[in-house]
């Protein structure tokens, strides 16, 4: 595998920076705006062409990320669990499209990657470190976990293909959290001793 390279890295962060506000907004207004099949149908075909782009630059380029086949498996997860959206009703679809939020935090981390390329310290970095951390919690290590217990009591009460799928595609996702929450603590720890 080739080394990482910081000008490919610039052009993946900005294709990120680009796309994925795109991805959270409609997710946002199909959650809280209109919870309709048909923002339902948008919102999932364009986060699968986001995550199915990606994962052809990463295949393409894998030296544009620093972990390439980390993040080629946790596209591989999250597209599966995404192109199962419209097969699963009532509340759990809403509590999975919820999780997707995640992609928020995802933003803020990219983008402070991005600027701290070019800024090494400043206000502007103090604040999307908050925001990240924050969002970084709520969304990874408080929400992604009680999705997870969601999804096994459906799993409990209806048990089938779709639930068990959507169930270890979780597992999945919140392992990978838990394995970059400890990397996260281990970077601040470091920094602040």
């Amino acid at each position: 595998m080739s080394e990482f390279n910081l000008e490919l890295s610039n052009k993946h962060d900005i294709w990120n920076i680009l796309w994925l506000p795109i991805v959270f907004q409609i997710n946002l207004y199909y959650l809280f705006v209109d919870y309709s099949k048909e923002i339902e149908n948008i919102f999932v075909n364009v986060f699968l062409i986001y995550l199915t782009l990606d994962f052809i630059w990463i295949i393409l380029k894998p030296c544009s990320v620093s972990a390439p086949k980390i993040i080629l498996l946790h596209h591989i997860v999250t597209i599966s669990g995404v192109a199962l959206i419209p097969s699963v009703s009532g509340n759990i679809k809403y509590v999975i499209c919820l999780t997707t939020l995640v992609e928020i935090n995802t933003w803020i981390r990219i983008l402070k990657h991005f600027i701290t390329k070019y800024i090494s310290k400043s206000f502007l970095l103090s604040i999307l470190d908050t925001i990240f951390i924050t969002s970084w919690i709520l969304l990874r290590c408080i929400l992604g976990p009680y999705v997870q217990f969601l999804l096994g009591m459906e799993c409990y009460y209806n048990i089938n293909f779709i639930n068990l799928s959507l169930y270890f595609i979780g597992l999945v996702l919140n392992t990978l959290s838990l394995k970059w929450s400890y990397n996260i603590l281990t970077h601040y720890y470091q920094k602040n001793e």
